[in-house]
């Protein structure tokens, strides 16, 4: 399963056949065979109840996905000056941090109690494994950056930012 065109390029070069669907539709895809494999985080395998269909965990660190909460510009300038001050109060990157950290703590445990399990595999490529890996990805990130204006002082600044944050600065 891939969640979009990254994911399917890099299952494509691991030598499978990305299927594109919503994590919604993976458990019951794997249930039913129409998938053989999903490309997500430990949190994710619980929270979509893929855990018990899933044996084996390739456990390397493909890459970082964000979220956000968006509210639309004119609903939040209808909104009243509490309302505004809560949630711009509950924004930024304390917020980040914090969430970040619970994924973080819920994707350890989960992969702890996975690998205590004797029924399933925890597979943990080696440092040179993931290097490897980092080159056969690498034209990803260059499509990337030839595919928008100024792609690569764009791509820098994300590279920055993420040393940074996980820096804990």
């Amino acid at each position: 399963r891939a969640a979009g065109p990254a994911e399917a390029a890099a299952i494509k070069v691991m030598g499978g056949a990305p299927v594109s669907m919503r994590i919604t539709q993976v458990a019951q895809s794997l249930h039913r065979g129409v998938i053989q494999g999903t490309f997500n985080g430990w949190s994710a395998l619980q929270s979509f109840k893929i855990t018990p269909l899933i044996v084996t965990h390739v456990d390397m660190p493909f890459g970082v996905r964000g979220f956000f909460y968006g509210i639309n510009g004119k609903v939040f300038d209808g909104l009243s000056g509490k309302i505004k001050a809560a949630i711009r109060k509950n924004t930024g990157m304390h917020v980040s941090r914090k969430f970040g950290g619970m994924n973080e703590a819920r994707g350890a445990r989960y992969r702890k109690d996975a690998a205590k399990d004797p029924k399933r595999n925890v597979i943990r490529p080696s440092a040179a494994d993931q290097a490897g890996y980092r080159k056969k990805f690498q034209f990803l990130y260059d499509k990337w950056v030839t595919d928008r204006p100024n792609g690569q002082a764009k791509l820098n600044a994300v590279l920055k930012f993420r040393a940074e944050y996980r820096k804990g600065s």
